[in-house]
Order: C-alpha cells, then structure tokens, then sequence
C-alpha cells in the first residue's frame, strides 16, 4: 500500500485550501477509497485500533459500504492536488429493508464492533417518527491527518446532500453512528439529536471485564439523527457563509 502522505511530499504549511476539490464520489473511485481507507481510517479509528483490526478483516466490511456508498449519488470525496484527503460514505437505510444493514454478517465472526453497530442500527426505527421510511446513513467520515483543522470534516456533514438529492431518493432526515469523542462532538455542534448511547463497557469477556478500551477516551458509540427539513435548513445557513 502506498503511504498518501510520502507521495504526496505535502506538509501541513503547504496546504492552500483552495485547492481542495469535493467531488462526488463515483465507481471510478472506487480502487482510490479502498487505497485511502486502508491507509488512514483503518488506523486513525479509535475503535478500530483498540480491537486491533487487521486488513484482513477490515477488507470485507471496507467492500459492502464503498457497495452501498456508490449506490447512490450521496458520497463526497475530497481530492488536493489529485489524492484523496478525505471521504464522507454514505448510504441509505430503509424502514422497509431493515436486516440488511445488519454488519455481523460481514464483519469477522463474532466481533464486537459488529455487535455494537448492530444494536444501535435494530433500535433505530424504534426512536424515530412513524413517518420516517428512509434515511441517510452516514458510514464512514474520515480526514487524512494532515489535513485536519482545515474545516473539511464540518463541510462534509452537509456537503452533496441537496434538497433535490432528498426529493429524488425521498430521503427523510440523516442517521449516524458516532464512534469517537471526535465526531460525537462535531454532529452535536452542528445540530444532530442524539437518540440512545451504547457504553463500550457494556460488551464484556467472560471474565465480566469489558472487551476493549479506546486509547483516546471514547467509551461509547452514540447514535444521532436530523429530520429532512432541519438538515436542509442548517446546510442552507452553512453554505451561505
């Protein structure tokens, strides 16, 4: 696998934001997000470095969201100079279609990361309105490090969802499950409601210990939403300034 940043020779006081392009991720890109997913997300995941997932296991759960990310034309990849910096995969979930988003099925038998997404996935139609028959889920945020602090996270929560994108898909609100003290503060800022936490400590061995601890203080994965006409809302107000 190539190192981004070695190929790339940029370092952070080069960086001229204006360069950035946030593009809609396409199949064509499919090869260049694995690339970037197994070079930073893999790694720069809290959850992912602490159960010590490998590429092995990664790869097969990688492969069914980039599926479900080109699926529709709701991803966001952002390019500097012609590299990947940064990706927002998104894909759909539908009330109607609600098993097939399970992950245990992918994920590496028995994995615990699985089990968590899982419950927080079968408990969502739950706590949201009747009338809520398809959302955006966000799957995967990631920004390449160095090019962190450059607002391209905070653009990435609104950025391609258009109120003509909601309309065609009939899409009514957004759906994440944040899985670092990172990205569960940027979605409350921003606007999103949380529904229901699911504390780590609550998967344990059988020692009663529990399976895994984070090493940047996330101890829980919490599950958030924004209804339709919110969302366009504050993506107007955001792009507007």
């Amino acid at each position: 696998m190539i190192n981004t940043c070695e190929r790339s020779g940029i370092t952070t006081k080069d960086v001229d934001i204006d360069q950035l392009e946030y593009l809609e991720a396409r199949e064509c890109d499919r090869y260049a997000i694995k690339d970037f997913l197994i070079e930073n997300f893999l790694h720069d995941e809290p959850n992912n470095r602490a159960t010590g997932l490998t590429e092995e296991e990664f790869e097969p759960i990688m492969n069914e969201i980039i599926d479900k990310a080109l699926a529709h034309p709701i991803s966001t990849i952002v390019k500097y100079q012609g590299e990947i910096v940064a990706v927002q995969l998104n894909s759909l979930w539908k009330r109607s279609e609600k098993s097939y988003d399970s992950y245990s099925n992918t994920f590496a038998p028995a994995s615990v990361l699985a089990r968590i997404l899982d419950d927080c996935h079968n408990v969502f139609w739950s706590l949201v309105p009747d009338d809520v028959g398809t959302v955006v889920y966000r799957e995967i945020g990631n920004v390449r490090r160095d090019f962190y602090r450059r607002g391209i996270g905070k653009r990435l929560i609104f950025e391609g969802l258009t109120p003509e994108k909601f309309e065609g898909l009939n899409i009514d609100g957004v759906a994440s499950i944040n899985t670092s003290i990172a990205q569960q503060t940027n979605l409350r800022k921003a606007g999103f409601t949380q529904l229901k936490e699911i504390p780590i400590s609550n998967y344990k061995d059988e020692n009663d210990k529990p399976l895994y601890q984070t090493d940047d203080g996330t101890d829980r994965f919490v599950l958030n939403f924004m209804p339709k006409n919110k969302f366009l809302r504050l993506s107007e107000e955001n792009n507007s300034h």
